[in-house]
């Protein structure tokens, strides 16, 4: 089994969201005729002169001569130049002063998911211009795409109710497997339920339930029938019979040997687009597969050597750390400011050793920069992170 080490993630790509902006990336179509829907959320027209729209491998559209009305819309029809890359793309909305004013990450860039071609779809938010600055919970996909007239997708409950606990993609033989699990009192019937890879979206065609604290194993070929196939670099997304988004786990960045598992069953997070987002190395492993039970790899040679801290560098609202422990101890993680003064308490209680996870929303906390710190009797660590709003 691997052993892990103290690290820390740094994003590399660093853009100031300006404070007031009015114009939202609403609506995206990455593949076939691509087109980006742009809406005003103010009640008085913009100018778009000296405004373009940019990806994260610098392909960039002009936006001069264009002026968005008053809580309009504007579609910028992209065509066949396929600018926006199908696995995910950062697309950012930049203004004539070079101020981001929007930005965007789908598929394996961000937490909204990727829209598949046949059929086509649209990621659209799930209101126009709703920003709470986490695009996993304000993007779904929309199987009726509305250019120049208000979105209208199924809407997003990330970690409600049932959990991707469990997958193998590109196996050896056979189909591709994802287990469920059902952390809630309640029995779900799946059939007509959906799963998508970001390229399809197929329904789960057998009559199945699963039950309170049960596990349920998806086959493919067997449980849907379609074209919905995982690959070593990708994200499976789960929806409900309605379309609303239930949960989602990506693995880009690690080499699947056996099966990604959720340690412990039912953990989160629950808006992981990648390796890291997802809590790799944290709570979800490599491991030899447990398929209809608990996920239960782990032994004394699986606890770290050392403290793990896993803190995202730039935050947008509500935010996931990932943090492990060699031994029991007592543990406080704290939010300060530049200042030094103590803006919130995330964690403060004794751990045995192991993998967790906690939150903090920070819609009430303004822009700035800001410091975790992570102490025990034994271990300290800072990590700086940069709020946007």
């Amino acid at each position: 089994m691997k052993r892990f080490r103290l690290f820390l993630i740094f994003t590399t790509l660093v853009f100031f969201l300006c404070a007031n902006a009015d114009v939202k990336i609403n609506e995206i179509v990455p593949k076939g005729p691509e087109w980006i829907e742009l809406f005003n959320t103010s009640a008085s027209s913009v100018s778009l002169d000296g405004w373009w729209i940019r990806d994260d491998d610098q392909d960039s559209l002009n936006l001069n001569g264009r002026t968005l009305a008053g809580n309009g819309y504007d579609t910028v029809y992209i065509g066949l130049a396929y600018i926006l890359d199908n696995s995910g793309d950062l697309i950012f909305l930049i203004d004539a002063t070079g101020d981001t004013v929007d930005q965007v990450g789908f598929g394996m860039q961000g937490g909204a998911p990727v829209a598949p071609f046949t059929p086509l779809f649209s990621i659209a938010r799930i209101a126009d211009g709703l920003d709470s600055d986490d695009d996993a919970a304000d993007f779904n996909l929309d199987g009726t795409p509305t250019p120049e007239a208000s979105n209208d997708p199924a809407g997003v409950s990330l970690g409600s109710s049932l959990i991707i606990n469990e997958i193998r993609p590109y196996p050896a033989a056979n189909g591709d497997s994802v287990e469920l699990y059902n952390p809630t009192g309640t029995v779900y019937y799946l059939q007509n339920w959906l799963l998508s890879d970001g390229d399809y979206v197929d329904p789960i065609v057998t009559d199945v339930n699963i039950s309170p604290s049960g596990f349920l194993v998806l086959v493919e070929g067997v449980d849907w029938i379609g074209l919905v196939e995982f690959s070593s670099t990708d994200v499976c997304y789960l929806f409900r019979d309605d379309s609303v988004r239930i949960d989602q786990l990506g693995w880009a960045g690690e080499y699947n040997d056996f099966s990604f598992q959720r340690y412990p069953d039912g953990i989160g997070p629950n808006d992981g687009y990648d390796w890291v987002s997802s809590g790799g190395g944290v709570t979800l492993f490599d491991w030899p597969p447990t398929w209809g039970g608990q996920n239960s790899g782990i032994d004394e040679g699986d606890i770290p050597i050392g403290y793990e801290l896993i803190v995202p560098s730039i935050i947008t609202g509500r935010f996931s750390i990932q943090y492990a422990l060699p031994e029991r101890t007592n543990l406080i993680i704290s939010l300060f400011d530049r200042l030094g003064r103590r803006m919130s308490v995330l964690v403060n209680r004794t751990h045995g050793p192991g993998y967790y996870e906690a939150s903090l929303d920070l819609l009430g906390i303004p822009s700035g920069i800001y410091f975790i710190t992570l102490s025990s009797p034994s271990f300290s660590s800072t990590q700086k992170i940069t709020l946007l709003k």
